[in-house]
């Protein structure tokens, strides 16, 4: 693969994982510009052809999902969920929700989890009984020597085996926080808790499994990934 290729995937790549621990501040082009190290223009331009869609768009679609997790378990107020996460207005919030999901935020509060959490990795329900969303499942895994982890860059070291729990992700790499969220969702909608250090303020070990190459199937709505958290 081209290295300035390479180069320019690790910029977007500790870009998008800026953006998720930042999603409640205002996300400037700019700003993720001199993240990534480029001027706003070539930035904006990589960012697109890498992610599918414009950095605006991206950091709307991240927006939703944590304002999906919010209506899904606490009992804040919708508006003051959706001004939390930037709308102006309540209208607006439940315009921008009802574009992205198809259903208002209240529907989305109100409806049983199975439906909320097909909504949120992406797959529309099934029309027959045959042909269900991926559900998440618990596995044991081995100890895993890993090489790279998001946001960090090239690093070394041993992930420990264990209980995980695992689900499924059809679609491009940018609809990944949706899959996360549905997993920590069903987790606790069955009694699952996960690893945690600091006192629950990090994550004990969440891995990504890239099964499909983006670089032998270039649609990135066929592209497999698992995703794992570590289970106490």
């Amino acid at each position: 693969m081209d290295t300035t290729l390479v180069d320019y995937r690790a910029a977007i790549d500790m870009v998008t994982s800026y953006i998720q621990s930042h999603i409640e501040d205002d996300l400037r082009l700019d700003d993720l510009a001199v993240q990534a190290g480029f001027s706003p223009f070539h930035f904006h331009r990589i960012f697109t052809a890498i992610m599918g869609k414009t950095v605006a768009e991206y950091v709307q679609r991240i927006r939703m999902a944590m304002v999906a997790q919010r209506l899904l378990h606490t009992s804040e107020p919708v508006t003051e969920i959706g001004l939390a996460a930037g709308y102006k207005t309540p209208s607006a919030f439940a315009k921008a929700f009802r574009l992205r999901f198809g259903v208002s935020p209240t529907t989305f509060r109100a409806m049983e989890r199975q439906t909320a959490y097909a909504l949120l990795i992406q797959q529309p329900l099934p029309p027959s009984a045959a042909q269900r969303p991926p559900q998440p499942e618990i596995r044991t895994l081995p100890d895993l020597r890993v090489l790279y982890v998001r946001g960090w860059g090239m690093i070394g070291g041993m992930l420990p085996g264990g209980r995980y729990g695992v689900i499924l992700n059809t679609g491009p790499f940018d609809d990944l926080m949706g899959a996360h969220m549905a997993l920590m969702a069903w987790g606790k909608a069955n009694g699952i808790t996960w690893q945690t250090a600091d006192n629950g303020k990090v994550w004990g070990v969440n891995i990504e499994f890239s099964i499909t190459d983006p670089a032998e199937e270039p649609d990135p709505q066929k592209w497999e990934t698992e995703i794992a958290f570590w289970a106490a």
